[in-house]
């Protein structure tokens, strides 16, 4: 019998070291460095000098305690819900903005049927300038150009916040100078794969240095649901709530992979003078730089 409970104890052992080593590997942190980088990923193994950590990209990670300002853990669950989307496409829905913000040095290029061109780079956690021009316009060499600086901050996994500023501006096509623009706030509730945005701001047209101008507020609602891995029914739609109605809505599919997405739909107008006009809308999103 002396024997045996050595044994025994043995063999409990190692059961409890395989059971803890299952909970490490079920655990996922996001590793914030003193250097200001940020690290996603399992936890593979952790002790008083460093950590071993798994991501999306390298098999095994070891990073120093010394080294570490904040380490901040997850669930399995909302790990594998954001590790399943394609990071560039969760900051907007169609050409509408998410609250979700881009992280520091993160950017993308999207394009939409093939001529509206834009850029937008995270020069902060919470802050993003975006940029872009039109190519039919920019070959007549009376470009339209946006510009869509926003900021933003994440209150909890589930609700972020964001508002900012979309302006157009069409120069060469008179002699005033003629532009548009949007001011706008919203919340976003949800993951980045399953989540519902709702906004509000206020709409301008303009024309020589906003002499003559009109003005109206808008409220928008935009959801974004995901039907696979890659696969997510997106609806985007802005609403004017001054005089005539009217309603532009986005409704349709995003394909993601690993560095593009492209987005599939109908573009509906409703004007109450008018009814109801739409076509086809198509959109390709590309990352240039990831963190």
């Amino acid at each position: 019998m002396h024997k045996i409970i050595p044994i025994l104890l043995l063999w409990l052992a190692f059961f409890d070291v395989k059971a803890q080593a299952g909970r490490d590997s079920a655990h996922v942190c996001v590793v914030k460095m003193k250097d200001g980088k940020q690290i996603t990923g399992k936890l593979v193994t952790i002790n008083e000098r460093e950590l071993t950590i798994k991501t999306d990209s390298l098999p095994e990670m070891v990073v120093s305690r010394l080294d570490i300002e904040k380490i901040d853990f997850r669930s399995l669950k909302g790990y594998r819900e954001q590790s399943s989307i394609t990071n560039n496409s969760r900051t907007h829905y169609y050409i509408g903005p998410s609250g979700f913000m881009l992280k520091r040095s993160e950017a993308y290029f999207q394009n939409s049927y093939f001529l509206f061109n834009m850029f937008n780079y995270g020069i902060t956690d919470n802050f993003t300038l975006g940029g872009g021009c039109e190519m039919v316009s920019l070959v007549m060499e009376k470009p339209i150009v946006v510009l869509a600086p926003k900021v933003g901050i994440e209150i909890s996994d589930h609700l972020h916040l964001a508002a900012g500023w979309i302006s157009a501006f069409l120069i060469g096509w008179s002699e005033k100078a003629v532009g548009a623009g949007l001011l706008y706030a919203m919340g976003t509730i949800g993951s980045q794969t399953r989540n519902v945005s709702i906004g509000a701001g206020w709409g301008n047209l303009w024309a020589q240095r906003m002499q003559d101008r009109s003005e109206a507020p808008f409220a928008t609602l935009s959801t974004r649901l995901s039907l696979a891995k890659r696969l997510a029914f997106v609806s985007e739609n802005w609403l004017k709530c001054r005089d005539e109605m009217t309603t532009v809505s986005f409704t349709g599919l995003r394909l993601s992979g690993d560095r593009m997405s492209v987005g599939l739909g109908n573009l509906l107008v409703y004007n109450e003078p008018t009814g109801l006009s739409g076509i086809p809308y198509i959109d390709m999103t590309l990352s240039i730089f990831r963190k």
